[in-house]
C-alpha cells in the first residue's frame, strides 16, 4: 500500500515549519483570539499527522484553547504536545503573516 502524502489531499499548507513537522492550515481571527488549524506530525507513528486546533491570545500570548486526536489529549484532556507545537510555528511567524495579510 503507499502512503499518500497530506498535501496530496489538503493541497498547500499556509505555513510549514522548517522542518516540515508542523503545517498550518487555517487561520482566523475572531476579536482578540486567533484560531489555528493544522496538522502536526506524531513522533511515535512516522508519516501520520494528528489534526490539531487551537484557540490563541497573541495579546498575552496565553493559550485559550485546543484540540487534537493524539492519545495523550484524548485521555487526559490538557494541552498537548501537538497543541503546544501549532501554537509555537504561528507565533515564530506572526509578524511574516501579518505583512503578507496586509498587501
Amino acid at each position: 500500500m503507499a502512503l499518500i502524502k497530506l498535501e496530496e489531499i489538503i493541497g498547500k499548507a499556509l505555513l510549514e515549519s522548517h522542518d516540515k513537522t508542523v503545517k498550518l492550515y487555517g487561520i482566523t481571527s475572531t476579536g482578540r483570539k486567533i484560531d489555528l488549524h493544522g496538522y502536526v506530525m506524531s513522533e511515535t507513528s512516522k508519516n501520520y499527522f494528528h489534526k490539531v486546533s487551537a484557540e490563541y491570545e497573541p495579546a498575552s500570548k496565553n493559550l485559550i484553547y485546543g484540540n487534537c486526536d493524539c492519545e495523550a489529549y484524548v485521555y487526559f484532556g490538557s494541552p498537548c504536545k501537538h497543541i503546544i507545537k501549532l501554537r509555537n510555528v504561528y507565533e515564530r511567524n506572526e509578524e511574516k503573516i501579518n505583512k503578507n495579510s496586509v498587501q
